[in-house]
């Protein structure tokens, strides 16, 4: 099946208006949860391709576009 905004299908990596995030997995704890919702304190964003990017302040990760940086505190 081809991903597309009309039929929402979490993990496909296509973030539609009816998910917070799509960060083309199923894994709970980067920020998208397994059902493409924001976790707690995440910040997401959209990058060019419109895929979410996810993380979390103070985790020591720097991710393009999401932070300038990160020093795990």
């Amino acid at each position: 099946m081809t991903p597309d905004l009309c039929t929402p299908v979490c993990g496909d990596g296509v973030k539609t208006i009816f998910e917070e995030c799509d960060d083309h997995n199923l894994i709970a704890g980067d920020g998208c949860s397994a059902t493409c919702l924001k976790e707690l304190s995440a910040v997401c964003v959209l990058d060019s391709q419109n895929l979410s990017i996810c993380d979390f302040c103070g985790n020591g990760i720097t991710k393009h576009l999401v932070e300038l940086c990160d020093d795990g505190t």
